[in-house]
């Protein structure tokens, strides 16, 4: 979950750097997945697979799909699935994304789904038997944004934020930041001036400075690479810093140039 205010300080860096007729956002091709508070309720759901027999009896697995990831939680028989209307009825909170519950059973096992915060998944079970009022629910899964990331050692939340470079000449800056739909937006910064700004001065450097919107800017997890129509390369984290590496962005000496995380 990225900081608000570390993210209120980059619009308004932006805001004041660019003229109106000056487009800096970048675009990119998937939104941000691995950070919860991005993921809608709609993509918090439920998914039953096929039906596997195990002598007489069959079962199903059951998993809850988050974002694009999905976790095993349970097993289940014949189902279906908990409208909202009825959550009152099963004791199901309102702001559960989803819920599934038995059809054949006299003990009949219930799922639900929701967020527990803005930043983290519960999956609670609970036994609904035929001569019982209350249902006693238990958590089977519980999962942060961390928890969910292809790349826990390094997150969006680590990656957001402001890089310098600098070869004694002229200075570069790199913003990453999430834009109005919730997507990573990069722009470069270009300044003849050679000394990289401290944090107060930020915002007058930017104002004098040329910035390029890294368009199509998409970001591999997995790989930990970068790529966009004008760039590409890889982060790496080094004491505890993020450093974004340009393959095809070369200093005097023929070597790929490193942005180091400013703030």
């Amino acid at each position: 979950m990225y900081k608000p205010l570390t993210f209120i300080l980059f619009t308004l860096i932006l805001f004041s750097a660019c003229s109106k007729e000056t487009v800096v956002e970048g675009e990119v091709k998937n939104p941000v997945i691995s950070d919860i508070e991005n993921i809608s309720d709609d993509e918090i759901k439920f998914v039953i697979s096929e039906s596997k027999v195990d002598s007489s009896i069959s079962e199903q697995t059951v998993k809850v799909s988050i974002g694009k990831k999905d976790f095993e939680v349970s097993t289940i028989r014949a189902w279906d699935r908990v409208e909202q209307s009825a959550y009152e009825l099963y004791q199901i909170p309102a702001n559960a994304t989803d819920a599934i519950k038995e059809t054949n059973s006299d003990i009949s096992k219930i799922l639900y789904v929701y967020k527990q915060t803005a930043d983290r998944v519960v999956v609670r079970e609970g036994l609904l038997s035929s001569n019982q009022d209350s249902i006693f629910y238990k958590a089977v899964l519980s999962l942060n944004s961390m928890d969910i990331s292809p790349d826990p050692e390094i997150d969006y939340v680590d990656i957001i934020g402001t890089y310098g470079y600098t070869d004694q000449i002229k200075s570069q800056i790199l913003i990453l930041s999430i834009n109005s739909k919730n997507m990573l937006s990069a722009v470069l910064y270009s300044s003849d001036d050679p000394n990289l700004p401290i944090k107060e001065n930020m915002a007058s450097m930017l104002m004098n400075a040329k910035p390029t919107a890294l368009k199509n800017f998409f970001l591999n997890e997995l790989k930990r690479s970068f790529k966009s129509e004008s760039y590409y390369g890889k982060y790496r984290k080094k004491d505890d810093q993020i450093i974004f590496i340009f393959d095809n962005m070369l200093d005097r000496d023929g070597k790929a140039v490193e942005f180091k995380k400013i703030i």
